[in-house]
């Protein structure tokens, strides 16, 4: 009897360390375990499923912003923006996680709208506002990251969570962001035999639902579906851009050696409109 208690003891004490390993907190924060978060806001809402109301209200980022939430204050509405549902991250960027906690920069874009008024205003230098006859200050910054699991989303397996906290009139609202992490490598961290091939991604991911084909020569310096080619002298890059109906904000370069060169996360309304038609 002692000796199963004792093994249970030691199971939720290796339990508690492993769940403890999988958060990063930002290391600029004070005590981060007894952090007070006032709202932590999972709900949102689509952008260009509500282009006429932001246009009513004079928020045009939905071309950029894909995802906003409101939030209300007794002076007013705060109202955010960001640009992905769910954003695609490399393996590295695991490894790289407390660099990136602590020192980039969230993408967030604010709003805010006083009681009295029914057109919101952007913030000034992305974090002032004017609220009644005085001016405050927005600030934004992460506060941790966790390792999860995803379910029932093959071939994905993995996915850090992103809280990014928005402190405003005296109350943090934390807004909760997912970085799914690729299940493949690519030319641009790994060696040729190591990148996956395109017969790999279509075992992953089956058969690409568009396909749309690209080719750049120096001096060309462009910008494709969220990639970004810079060709040197006599070496033109071509290739195609993979995008699968399931995961629509996924674009996956293939290049002419049918290796993955790269991918990027990147919304493609109409497509993204004709996905959600076949899936309806």
């Amino acid at each position: 009897m002692k000796k199963t208690f004792f093994i249970i003891i030691i199971t939720i004490i290796s339990l508690n360390i492993f769940a403890e390993g999988n958060v990063t907190y930002n290391k600029n924060i004070k005590n981060p375990k007894n952090f007070v978060i006032d709202n932590l806001n999972s709900s949102y809402k689509k952008s260009f499923e509500n282009i006429d109301y932001l246009n009513s209200v004079d928020v045009y980022d939905y071309y950029f912003f894909n995802c906003f939430t409101e939030i209300e204050y007794l002076e007013g509405t705060l109202l955010i923006m960001w640009k992905y549902e769910k954003e695609y991250v490399s393996s590295n960027f695991v490894k790289s996680v407390k660099k990136f906690i602590s020192e980039a920069r969230p993408a967030l874009r604010l709003y805010f709208k006083n009681t009295n008024e029914t057109k919101y205003t952007k913030a000034v230098d992305q974090k002032y506002f004017k609220v009644g006859d005085k001016t405050e200050k927005a600030s934004v910054y992460y506060y941790k990251t966790e390792e999860c699991n995803v379910e029932n989303e093959a071939p994905f397996i993995k996915y850090i969570q992103t809280y990014e906290i928005v402190e405003f009139l005296g109350k943090k609202n934390c807004i909760n962001l997912l970085c799914y992490i690729v299940p493949f490598k690519t030319l641009k961290y790994e060696s040729w035999d190591k990148a996956t091939s395109s017969d790999e991604i279509i075992e992953l991911f089956g058969m690409p639902d568009s396909i749309e084909k690209y080719s750049f020569s120096w001096p060309d310096r462009k910008s494709k579906n969220g990639i970004y080619y810079t060709p040197e002298v006599n070496k033109p890059v071509w290739g195609e851009h993979w995008r699968f109906k399931k995961y629509p904000d996924l674009v996956i370069d293939i290049s002419a050696g049918k290796k993955v060169n790269d991918f990027a996360t990147d919304r493609n309304i109409k497509f993204y409109q004709a996905s959600k038609e076949k899936n309806d």
